[in-house]
């Protein structure tokens, strides 16, 4: 695909040399240009994630990133203009974090994590209230009835996050215990703030450790940056393995 030329004249050479693999993918949230596109479903991509597909390469001319439901050029093989995380030198392999999307120096691959743990809801109420669940600074709160039991209210606070898609975490209720697990890997998931408080009387609601911390997923897929820079920035990245 050759013919593709100079795609972007703000950096000669965006697309130079071997014939290119480029695919076309609906974009699922924003995805920069020049950041690593990852799978989102059949011809979906997005801007984090597991499986690493390519490069998003400029085809619009006045703005810096694809829109969600946008379609994505994304840059599978050959040379393109990318944003590297840190200052790098040229022919060093590169990491992409999974998490982020930044790519970075190489270094070991790891599958990632998402955060999970465990909040207790513990005794009958004695009086009616609410139990309220605070994850990121968004409130879910619940009414507890007089003899409320804590089954009854773990399951109805799965049912109140499960409700908004927009919530950070999964959940899951069991024997009065409600388990949270991070929709997305990565550490930036163990900085969200997440507390209990309940005013239904006798009835308590407890925060637990993480059973599992947020961990980066890292990638190794054998691309190479072929410009230096010094610091974050665009450079030429090679594809090609």
């Amino acid at each position: 695909m050759a013919q593709y030329g100079n795609m972007d004249q703000a950096f000669p050479g965006l697309l130079y040399g071997r014939d290119h693999h480029i695919d076309s993918r609906v974009a699922v949230g924003d995805i920069g240009y020049g950041v690593p596109v990852f799978t989102a479903g059949e011809n979906k991509g997005k801007a984090t994630g597991d499986d690493l597909l390519g490069v998003s390469a400029r085809h619009y001319t006045t703005k810096d990133y694809v829109e969600d439901k946008d379609v994505a050029s994304v840059v599978r093989t050959g040379k393109v203009g990318a944003k590297v995380a840190a200052g790098l030198v040229a022919d060093a392999e590169v990491s992409v974090n999974g998490s982020t999307g930044a790519i970075v120096e190489k270094t070991s691959a790891a599958v990632g994590a998402k955060r999970t743990l465990a909040v207790t809801i513990a005794n009958n109420a004695t009086a009616a209230g609410k139990v309220t669940l605070t994850i990121g600074g968004t409130a879910y709160a619940v009414d507890v009835e007089s003899s409320g039991t804590p089954a009854t209210t773990a399951t109805a606070l799965v049912s109140a996050l499960t409700a908004d898609a927009s919530c950070p975490f999964g959940a899951t209720a069991s024997s009065g215990v409600v388990t949270l697990t991070a929709k997305d890997k990565g550490v930036a998931q163990n900085d969200i703030a997440i507390v209990g408080a309940s005013t239904a009387t006798s009835q308590t609601i407890t925060i637990g450790s993480n059973t599992t911390a947020g961990a980066d997923a890292i990638i190794n897929p054998g691309w190479h940056v072929r410009t230096s820079t010094n610091a974050e920035g665009l450079a030429v990245l090679d594809l090609d393995k």
